[in-house]
């Protein structure tokens, strides 16, 4: 049988697409939880969203990361790398301009980083600071970190959430902005230090974040599907 090339091309784009869900995470057994990542905006500090990592594990969460990937608005393809250095038991708080040790876009964490853009957005919720709001976009956060000490000596733990995929099951607006990126909504951009939730679990196993490529292969691969079943469709009516 003949098969032609954007049957095969459809192919392809299905098994890149399968491979990427599968690079995803599995989910570990809630009973290796090691830390929890809480997040609030103004909270910390004037303006700006803050993540708190709380440390449960019984020892030092060494080498931590966070690596950002925006997917929404003018922040959509940017990337950003934390090293967070060691983390004790406890509470450790980061507040979004005061992060160390980065690189990649400056724009994902900078402070007060929804008003870095300064572009005036028509849509009718910017009723706070219309001069600087926009459409910047929320971006997922992967962790990562090794214990050392405690009950998983050794073990690497991480956890990817975003405002909306996370731990609370609905939307967190730790950062100000609203669940498709807008900023300066009287929603989000509060001063109370109100606006906060769990966001992660943290579990054994290490987490990642896709890169935007492979985001882009899985749209299209997703797009030529459909396309083909369209097409097949038509072939089936015609004959």
């Amino acid at each position: 049988m003949r098969v032609s090339s954007r049957t095969l091309g459809a192919i392809a784009s299905i098994a890149t697409l399968a491979a990427a869900l599968a690079a995803q995470p599995a989910q570990a057994n809630p009973s290796t939880v090691v830390a929890t990542i809480s997040g609030a905006y103004d909270a910390c500090f004037y303006d700006t969203p803050c993540l708190v990592i709380h440390n449960t594990s019984g020892g030092t969460l060494t080498n931590a990361t966070l690596d950002l990937l925006g997917y929404q608005g003018l922040n959509a393809g940017l990337t950003a790398h934390v090293n967070l250095g060691n983390l004790p038991v406890g509470d450790s708080t980061f507040i979004w301009g005061f992060l160390p040790s980065i690189s990649g876009s400056p724009f994902l964490t900078n402070y007060d980083f929804d008003d870095e853009y300064g572009q005036t957005s028509n849509d009718p919720r910017c009723v706070i600071n219309v001069g600087l709001c926009s459409f910047t976009g929320n971006f997922k956060v992967a962790f990562n970190a090794t214990e050392s000490g405690g009950t998983f000596n050794g073990d690497a733990v991480g956890s990817v959430f975003t405002p909306s995929q996370n731990a609370t099951g609905g939307f967190v607006p730790w950062e100000g902005l609203t669940s498709d990126g807008l900023s300066e909504a009287a929603c989000c951009d509060v001063h109370s230090g109100s606006i906060g939730g769990t966001l992660a679990i943290i579990r054994l196993g290490g987490a990642t974040v896709p890169e935007p490529a492979t985001w882009a292969t899985m749209l299209i691969g997703v797009g030529m599907i459909g396309a083909l079943a369209r097409s097949n469709r038509r072939k089936a009516a015609l004959a």
